[in-house]
């Protein structure tokens, strides 16, 4: 039997309503962003060998002292060059990790099956799970499943979150536990099994890098503001959970890793001074680094977070309330670059919390020539992807900025040097100041008018954001 074009469209959309459509896509997602990882293939580098080097000492020492790791080479298997402790041990006899001990223990299964390609196999998996949380709070919040397949669908194919999928870094992991948190925070918050998880996600969140303790404390205040204007309870269930995480922390580093608690101090240049206008504007508009420069799409954000405020007003302040000491802290962060690390890692745990802004926009596409824009933006944010993805993701020296490879290509096809409408920032680590690369006036009115398209893109959402949404 020949079906009808009409009968398959309607298997099609019936299919796209099933139980099985969700899965199907999160699969589609683990195995795009494994391809992108294992197409790029680069070796480890920046902190990645040393969190390996610690699931390599718990699994062959049972402890997370590092010392006789660093002098028997035990991180050949995965890193080619000499690699020492970082930070400044301060018992020569117990050297240990800088680093949080909660990566390590998230990738030990992996690591244990098939050592480095097991951790980047775990960690794609750590992404897929990510855009999971993202699709839950998205349809929390829009109520529109086809919106949030879109948003998530989008923020998986952005230069920023697909090229940091697979690396050994705790800055997907933190994304994870920000998302379940807050989407816990926003709708389960008054059942107790539920304040246990968000306590030990919280905990656990701590594990993965001390700094998330800047979150879980305004979480916990707002948890316990809800709680006890809506049912005049405390969160004890929630406070439990993070205390038994941190139970197991203290058991670890006392009876397991035999250390003593954070015997290391880092030096690296990550502190919080210099001018936090300039970071933030590295961070959006660098032409090496920028936000908004390869991922096009996150344009959109402007326009949704009116509309979202309009029609969530609640989950929005929330959000923002959580986040405002993270912001703060990242954007502060001197090496706002992410060093060698992939373009935009320090804000990789910030940003899929606010793609419900990107379905809000979506939802108010209804004339032509929004969604030709939106389309090209989407075409873009694709392309710079694969493009990065067939040139190995040049990694860009921070000391030695140079060109961006993707502007390269850009001007051999077009004859055009986009880059000159980009401002171009650097840092110099010696005293830890980000200013431009060439300072000068014309900078400066780049960085404004980048700016000023920000906020009419903010406006232009607010007089969106009368509309009804879209079914």
């Amino acid at each position: 039997m020949i079906k009808t074009k009409k009968q398959k469209q309607s298997q099609l959309h019936a299919f796209v309503r099933g139980a099985w459509f969700g899965p199907c896509m999160l699969v589609l997602c683990f195995l795009f962003l494994l391809i992108v990882r294992l197409n790029v293939n680069l070796p480890t580098f920046g902190d990645e060998p040393h969190y390996m080097l610690m699931d390599y000492s718990l699994i062959h020492d049972h402890d997370l002292n590092l010392k006789n790791n660093y002098a028997n080479r035990d991180y050949a298997g995965f890193f080619d060059s000499t690699l020492g402790p970082q930070g400044n041990p301060v018992n020569p006899s117990d050297v240990r990790s800088i680093h949080g001990d909660g990566l390590p223990f998230l990738l030990l299964p992996g690591f244990a099956i098939a050592g480095k390609w097991g951790a980047v196999v775990e960690m794609v998996a750590v992404a897929t799970v990510v855009l999971w949380l993202a699709y839950v709070w998205t349809k929390q919040i829009t109520g529109r499943k086809k919106y949030a397949y879109l948003a998530t669908g989008l923020l998986t194919l952005c230069y920023f979150f697909a090229n940091l999928a697979g690396y050994v870094y705790p800055d997907m992991a933190v994304a994870g536990v920000f998302l379940a948190s807050l989407i816990i925070l926003n709708k389960y918050y008054n059942r107790p099994w539920f304040q246990c998880l968000l306590g030990a996600l919280l905990g656990f969140g701590l594990l993965l890098h001390f700094r998330t303790l800047v979150f879980t404390i305004p979480v916990f205040i707002i948890l316990t503001w809800r709680l006890w204007r809506n049912e005049r309870k405390l969160p004890w269930q929630a406070v439990l959970g993070f205390l038994l995480c941190g139970g197991i922390y203290y058991y670890n580093e006392t009876y397991v890793s035999a250390v003593a608690i954070a015997p290391s101090a880092g030096n690296a240049g990550g502190s919080l001074k210099g001018n936090v206008l300039m970071h933030l504007s590295a961070m959006l508009f660098d032409s090496n680094k920028g936000l908004f420069i390869f991922n096009p799409i996150l344009l959109l954000l402007p326009i949704g977070l009116p509309i979202w405020f309009r029609h969530h007003k609640q989950s929005l302040i929330i959000a923002l309330l959580a986040l405002a000491p993270t912001i703060y802290v990242t954007i502060g962060f001197v090496e706002w670059h992410g060093g060698y690390a992939p373009t935009g890692r320090y804000m990789m745990s910030i940003l899929p919390v606010f793609i419900p802004a990107l379905a809000f926009a979506l939802s108010k596409v209804t004339m032509l020539w929004q969604r030709v824009v939106t389309w090209i933006l989407a075409i873009a944010t694709a392309l710079i992807t694969f493009d990065a993805m067939n040139s190995h993701y040049p990694l860009i020296d921070p000391n030695y900025w140079t060109r961006h490879r993707l502007f390269d290509h850009i001007q051999y096809f077009t004859g055009i040097a986009i880059d000159k409408i980009i401002p171009a920032f650097t840092t110099n680590l010696s005293d830890d100041v980000t200013h431009f690369v060439n300072p000068n006036i014309t900078n400066v009115l780049k960085v404004v008018a980048w700016y000023v398209l920000l906020l009419a893109l903010g406006a232009y959402g607010w007089y969106l954001s009368r509309k009804p949404l879209k079914n």
